[in-house]
């Protein structure tokens, strides 16, 4: 008696020419006028026949074959398309042994189903299991196809309210911007004007077109409100009449601020933290005369970027 290969399957011959009155079995698909049967189910790979045991009982002309037969034959993957989308899936394909089959992925429990879906790149076990407890298992990857993100930046250009956006994410072909003003725009960078001082929510969509045709979008909140102004004047006359009396700053969307005031000599006559506090001419206490004096601002914006601004004022009495 001798196994002889066979791709996916085994054929089994044997030679019963020295039993009387012997007759030779039907051996179709077979090769030679020796008896011959091939076993419809799986025997271990493509290389590999597995370990097979036979015995002879007490009658001479017949046989007894054990053998180990589940076979994964393949385990089919479907790539996940885009990286949002959960979409990639396995199914396993299993043949021998003692159906019916369940299967596993990883750890997970077995089941009837064989397709797994709604799966993500990455590394998998995938198990088969027949009714005699034989299990096979084999390591799969799954990949990705395309890979898109939405994301973008943005920055004041030229003006408080005209602001650059520009795309920062991945995997886009084709954009959709609409700046929540009724406005929109399909370039990569955009540059936009708007025309009223509050909160935008500006979206971004993005394609990345065949084949897989995935999309992601994402939305930002834009405040635009009015740059850092100061309105500094030039003259004040503190003689008590209520009449431009002190020395007053004037501002717009500052979020600090400082000022000093100088003598001709470098003496700081006067210092405030608080755009509030106004000079009213006097050094210690005492009416200062009639002159020229110096003063040095420095104003910080929302974005905590600095505005310094240096000049004179005339003390006039």
């Amino acid at each position: 008696v001798r196994p002889v290969e066979h791709i996916s399957h085994l054929a089994l011959y044997w030679d019963d020419s020295n039993i009387p009155d012997h007759t030779v079995p039907p051996s179709e698909g077979c090769n030679g006028s020796l008896g011959c049967h091939k076993f419809g189910y799986f025997f271990g790979d493509s290389s590999t026949i597995n370990t097979w045991w036979y015995a002879i009982s007490d009658r001479v002309d017949s046989m007894v074959l054990f053998t180990d037969g589940l076979v994964m034959e393949d385990a089919v993957v479907s790539n996940q398309t885009c990286s949002n989308r959960m979409d990639g899936s396995i199914e396993i394909f299993g043949s021998g042994g003692d159906p019916p089959y369940l299967y596993a992925l990883n750890d997970g429990p077995f089941r009837e189903t064989s397709l797994f879906s709604g799966l993500e790149q990455g590394a998998y076990t995938v198990r088969i299991r027949d009714v005699n407890q034989c299990v096979r298992e084999r390591a799969v990857n799954l990949g990705l196809n395309t890979t898109i993100l939405a994301d973008f930046d943005f920055r004041e250009a030229e003006a408080y309210n005209r602001i650059l956006f520009d795309f920062t994410g991945m995997g886009a072909n084709s954009y959709f911007w609409d700046f929540d003003d009724g406005s929109t725009g399909n370039m990569a960078s955009s540059l936009h004007q708007f025309n009223t001082d509050t909160t935008f929510y500006v979206s971004l969509l993005v394609e990345s077109g065949p084949p897989d045709f995935c999309a992601d979008s994402v939305t930002k909140a834009i405040e635009i409100y009015p740059g850092l102004q100061l309105y500094v004047p030039n003259a004040f006359s503190p003689n008590g009449d209520n009449l431009n009396d002190e020395f007053r700053i004037l501002g717009v969307a500052i979020h600090r601020f400082e000022i000093y005031i100088f003598s001709a000599d470098g003496t700081q006559l006067f210092y405030s933290n608080n755009l509030e506090n106004s000079w009213d001419g006097t050094w210690n206490g005492e009416l200062l005369n009639r002159g020229v004096y110096a003063y040095l601002i420095r104003a910080y914006d929302r974005m905590g970027k600095l505005h310094e601004k240096k000049g004179t004022v005339t003390l006039v009495r």
